[in-house]
Formats: structure tokens, C-alpha cells, sequence
């Protein structure tokens, strides 16, 4: 692995209206964000590598996605860092 990626655990949960919510674990290797501790650039780097993530294919009709970092050994500041986008 290279030191320009990581490794994370995230935790996905897809919510649609009128449905059960769809939530899976997995492990991917992303990206390193640049500085941690700048939160826009942070919500940048995560709209780019972990928002993709998200979705389960359907196009039409309101959705709320949400992200959950729950381990990171590469690094470690990233652990509960918690993204959502849409409703």
C-alpha cells in the first residue's frame, strides 16, 4: 500500500423514504486526506472518496446517506469521523 492511501472500516447507511434502513460494513482503501484537521478540506476529500460509497442504485425520490468511520490504522484521527449528504 502506498503511503498516498489508507485503509478505513466505514460503516454505510442508506435511508430512503418509507423504507427500512440499508446499512453494510466495509473495508476500503481510499485516498489520504490531506490535513485532518481542516474541516472543509476534510468534507471535500470525503465528498469525493467516501460519498461514492454510498447509494444502492436508485435514481428517483429522496435519500439520505451517512458514513461512519470506524477504524482507521493508518490514521487513527479518522476514527468516528461521521459524513452525511441529503435529506
Amino acid at each position: 500500500m502506498s503511503t498516498r492511501t489508507i485503509r478505513l472500516t466505514v460503516k454505510i447507511t442508506n435511508i430512503y423514504p418509507g423504507r427500512k434502513p440499508i446499512e453494510e460494513e466495509r473495508q476500503v482503501v481510499v485516498p489520504r486526506p490531506r490535513d485532518v484537521d481542516n474541516r472543509a478540506g476534510l468534507a471535500v476529500w470525503a465528498e469525493a472518496n467516501l460519498f461514492p460509497l454510498t447509494g444502492t442504485g436508485q435514481t428517483e425520490g429522496d435519500a439520505g446517506y451517512f458514513v461512519t468511520v470506524t477504524e482507521s490504522p493508518d490514521l487513527p484521527a479518522l476514527t468516528g469521523h461521521e459524513c452525511e449528504w441529503g435529506i
